[in-house]
C-alpha cells in the first residue's frame, strides 16, 4: 500500500491507502499532483489520498513495472519487464515505444523525464537511452564517455545538467556527451540518493557515507 504523511495543526498524521498486490514496485507524481503507483496487480491512479477518495486500478496489463516517469505534457512513461517501454496518454491509451534490439531485454535501473519531454532510461549494463516524444532513440555508453557501471539513479540539477549514478562512478551529461567523474572527487559508489543545496552543491548519499560535489568541482 501507500503511506502519506499529512500535515495537521498538531504535527504529521499518517494516512494509509491499501492497494492490492504483493508490494509497491514504483511511484511517480505528475504535474497535476496525481500519484501513480505500480504494484504486482497493475498500475494505480490516486487523484487524492484524502478520506473518501479511492484509488483507481488503471490497468492490470502491466504487472512488472520497474519505472514510472511523468512529463510536462500529460504523458506517463512506464517501463515494464514484460511489455517494455510504453506511454500512457491523456486519452487513456497505452502506446508501445519500440526499443533497439540491443536494449529490448535489458533491465532498467532508473528513469527520468526532462523538461522537453524526453525520457531517459538507465540500464543495469551501464548504458543510457534517451527517447524523444516521437520515438527517436539515442543510446550512450563507454564510447560516449559514460563509464559509471550499472545505472542506479538519474538526477537533473537546477542548471539542467543530468547526472547518472552508476554502480562504480558518477557521470554527467553536458554538450551532447557524458563525462564520468574520476574517483579523486571522493564520490561514493552505489549512491542511492542525490540532493542539491541552495548554493548549487550536490550531495550524494550511499551506504558508505555522504559526499558533496561543489560547482567548482565540475
Amino acid at each position: 500500500g501507500v503511506l502519506q504523511l499529512a500535515e495537521t495543526g498538531g504535527g504529521w498524521r499518517p494516512v494509509r491507502t491499501v492497494l492490492s498486490g504483493l508490494g509497491t514496485r514504483a511511484m511517480s507524481v505528475d504535474e497535476r499532483g496525481t500519484l501513480w503507483v505500480a504494484t504486482d496487480a497493475g498500475l494505480w491512479r490516486l487523484a487524492s489520498l484524502s478520506a473518501g477518495r479511492r484509488p483507481l486500478l488503471v490497468t492490470s496489463a502491466l504487472r512488472r513495472i520497474d519505472m514510472i516517469s511523468t512529463d510536462a505534457h500529460g504523458g506517463l512513461w512506464i517501463y515494464d519487464d514484460d511489455q517494455g517501454l510504453v506511454r500512457w496518454t491523456d486519452d487513456r491509451r497505452l502506446e508501445p515505444v519500440p526499443l533497439p534490439a540491443a536494449l529490448r531485454y535489458l533491465h532498467v535501473g532508473a528513469g527520468y523525464t526532462d523538461a522537453s519531454g524526453r525520457v531517459w532510461l538507465g540500464f543495469t549494463n551501464g548504458q543510457v537511452a534517451i527517447v524523444d516524444r516521437i520515438g527517436g532513440i539515442q543510446t550512450y555508453g563507454v564510447r560516449e564517455g559514460l563509464d559509471a557501471g550499472g545505472c542506479r539513479l538519474i538526477y537533473a540539477d537546477s542548471r539542467g545538467t543530468v547526472w547518472v549514478v552508476g554502480g562504480r562512478a558518477v557521470a554527467r551529461f553536458a554538450g551532447g556527451r557524458f563525462e564520468t567523474m574520476p574517483q579523486t572527487h571522493g564520490l561514493p559508489v552505489n549512491a542511492t540518493g542525490v540532493a542539491e543545496d541552495a548554493s548549487g552543491g550536490l550531495w550524494f548519499g550511499s551506504a558508505s557515507g555522504i559526499a558533496r560535489l561543489t560547482p567548482h568541482d565540475f
